[in-house]
């Protein structure tokens, strides 16, 4: 659940940053695993207000949802979106 998406993008952008840094990598494939990370970091900032979301958390936290986040970019890449068929925004059988 969201509750304040204030500071979501510099949680993203301080994930993202420091996984390149940290990786010392600038390759696509590593840019986008530094997207994923981002995202899980802005993904703890927005489930409690303000900073508190990102005050109590341990590495093991974070690792734990960017592995799971990794897995859904792995499957959503395993999906061919164009093949589905939409209309009204629902999807066709």
């Amino acid at each position: 659940m969201i509750y304040d998406q204030t500071g979501a993008g510099d949680s993203f952008a301080g994930g993202f940053c420091g996984y390149l840094y940290r990786t010392e990598d600038i390759s696509l494939e590593n840019i986008k695993r530094a997207v994923v990370y981002g995202s899980t970091m802005a993904s703890f900032c927005v489930e409690q207000f303000s900073t508190k979301g990102l005050e109590q958390l341990s590495y093991l936290r974070i690792q734990d949802r960017y592995r799971i986040s990794s897995l859904f970019r792995d499957l959503m890449k395993k999906i061919d979106f164009f093949s589905f068929k939409f209309e009204d925004n629902r999807l066709l059988s």
